[in-house]
């Protein structure tokens, strides 16, 4: 995301008001614009379909969301970064004029995955028809605006992007509300789905726009798939820490069955979806700030290294490197923690705003510390890969997810006045961890850029003793 990074930067460079607030806004829906304009249309939706739907229809409608964003996440992680790398490649090399290929190409097997994914879900259910179709077409709308998100770092107009998320969630709203006065739950599900379509055709129609149908299909990213299957787990170990916590509740918990496998969990669940809100501002000032400032010294590296230049000019841009991500990230962090300072003292008015219940402030509070520290990880995580290194991150997700499970077992069994605590103790530790990992990345990633990766192709040796005479003829005469 660091090309969109750069132009939503110049936005900021005009060094007033109004350039700032479009930097943020943009930045914002580029790095959370489902999940952000996906809760304020719930939310609206909520406040004015509730005078149509009964109690039960409304925590159906909202179950349904919930299970959908859950599951097309943890299925999506499988496929998330390859897809991401792919793309780096292919905007490094400049061949984007295969992207929209690509892109249908991804979509197609995704489309037949959570189509067969949300039947599987919605046919253990005793709901109606009518119901079970609109929750399936929800689902693959969700999951299909996961695929483009990846593809929308490669566009220019974000401007489109920001407005397409706008002009759908208005729909999503307006259709749900309207849709719920005849239909029921199924109405505004149904309306909800619509402000889905009209998200992921803007998005589509601008990925058409730039890059066009050349060639119709590709298969060249699958062979990634093989290239970098460790890639896979770090996408999906990702998202299972992230969902395990919330799974146990619904499932173990004191959650209400509503059918089937669907259970809706009113007191864990709905506390933390609020205080992941949080994660906002970070992912926006990494994405505009940081992440930006970060990768001008990553690529100033190796630049230096391809110009053959010395050791001593080598190790200075490396302190420059490390110097810039220090001091980009210091606002981050300082904003960051006033944000969750905030949360935690005036939680009793905003869970009053949102009008969930007060006996969940502690959550709420407990949880909005344990979101400061998994958005800190997430960020370090991604820095880390930045090195190519893949393997520490496994490990990392690996064992926040192992510790998230543990831990949120062992709160489920000690009751409610503890409840949170494991989610927030294992993001602690996470963080804790990739702190570390990432320390320990940056001072060796030197050492390790030459003499833990191949200089040359190993087949040049063979060349060399196979063609001896034809490759000396290549040496200029002096």
């Amino acid at each position: 995301m660091a090309g969109i990074g750069f132009r939503l930067k110049k936005a900021l460079a005009d060094d007033t008001y109004t350039g700032l607030v479009k930097g943020y806004f943009f930045g914002s829906v580029l790095s959370s614009g489902p999940w952000i304009f996906t809760i304020i249309s719930l939310s609206v939706i909520q406040i004015f379909a509730a005078r149509y739907l009964t109690i039960q229809e409304a925590d159906t409608f909202t179950t349904s969301i919930t299970y959908t964003f859950a599951f097309s996440l943890l299925t999506f992680g499988l496929m998330e970064m390859v897809i991401t790398r792919y793309l780096a490649d292919k905007l490094f090399l400049r061949e984007k004029r295969i992207l929209f290929a690509s892109f249908i190409s991804i979509l197609s097997p995704v489309l037949l995955f959570q189509v067969t994914l949300a039947s599987l879900l919605y046919g253990f259910s005793d709901f109606p028809i009518s119901y079970k179709f609109a929750g399936i077409v929800f689902h693959v709308l969700v999951s299909s605006i996961w695929v483009v998100m990846i593809f929308l770092s490669a566009t220019k107009n974000y401007i489109a992007v920001a407005l397409s998320f706008l002009v759908g969630s208005i729909t999503s709203a307006v259709a749900s509300i309207e849709f719920s006065r005849n239909f029921g739950a199924t109405g505004a599900l149904m309306g909800a789905a619509l402000g889905q379509a009209v998200i992921l055709g803007g998005l589509v129609w601008r990925l058409y726009r730039e890059f066009q149908f050349y060639p119709f299909f590709s298969n060249e990213i699958f062979h990634y798939y093989r290239k970098y299957a460790s890639l896979i787990w770090v996408g999906f170990l990702y998202n299972a820490g992230l969902w395990v916590d919330k799974i146990l509740f619904w499932f173990f918990g004191p959650s209400v069955h509503i059918s089937g496998p669907f259970y809706n969990d009113e007191l864990y669940g709905s506390a933390l979806y609020l205080a992941y809100t949080t994660m906002i501002p970070a992912l926006t000032i990494f994405l505009v700030k940081v992440e930006t400032s970060f990768y001008i010294a990553f690529r100033a590296f190796y630049q230096a290294i391809e110009a053959k230049k010395g050791l001593k000019e080598l190790l200075a841009i490396k302190e420059q490197l490390i110097l810039s991500l220090r001091t980009s990230a210091k606002p981050l962090v300082v904003f960051q923690s006033g944000l969750c300072l905030c949360c935690v003292v005036f939680a009793p008015m905003i869970l009053g705003f949102f009008k969930l219940r007060q006996e969940l402030v502690a959550i709420f509070q407990v949880g909005t510390i344990g979101v400061f520290f998994q958005v800190l990880m997430v960020i370090m995580g991604i820095i880390i890969l930045y090195f190519n290194g893949i393997q520490k991150v496994i490990f990392l997700y690996a064992t926040f997810f192992i510790i998230n499970l543990l831990f949120s077992l062992v709160t489920l069994k000690l009751g409610f006045p503890y409840y949170g605590y494991g989610f927030t103790v294992s993001c602690f530790i996470g963080f804790m961890m990739a702190y570390g990992l990432l320390e320990k990345q940056i001072q060796d990633f030197d050492y390790e850029t030459f003499m833990c990766q191949p200089i040359v192709s190993p087949n040049i040796y063979k060349i060399q003793e196979m063609e001896p005479l034809e490759r000396a003829q290549l040496t200029p005469q002096i």
